[in-house]
């Protein structure tokens, strides 16, 4: 996998959740924008994320701006299709060793 991060929004935009949670390493932590844990491993990531893509078939994150500083890749998004609206955010990953081991989700 040559990028994480762009390999995550194309396999979340198939709901591939294998390929998903692959980008992230097993001790991973995904947190909101004040740092309230919202999935911490692979089990979480597959919890949570099964459920999203289960629910939402018309699932859909484009890529409005990304820009990479080092080791970190911030995208802002915009998401369609998910609980029957749509989504802005930015999202704040930090990439170690060819995985997304933290994220950091401002929505």
């Amino acid at each position: 996998m040559n990028d994480p991060v762009e390999e995550h929004i194309q396999a979340y935009n198939e709901r591939d959740l294998d390929r998903f949670v692959a980008c992230f390493s097993p001790d991973c932590v995904m947190e909101d924008a004040r740092g309230l844990v919202l999935a911490r491993g692979h089990a979480d990531l597959r919890t949570h994320f099964g459920r999203v893509f289960d629910e939402n078939p018309e699932l859909h994150c484009e890529i409005v701006h990304r820009a990479r500083v080092g080791e970190y890749v911030v995208d802002e998004e915009h998401i369609t299709g998910r609980n029957g609206g749509e989504q802005h955010g930015v999202v704040v990953s930090h990439v170690s060793g060819g995985v997304i081991d933290h994220q950091r989700v401002i929505r």
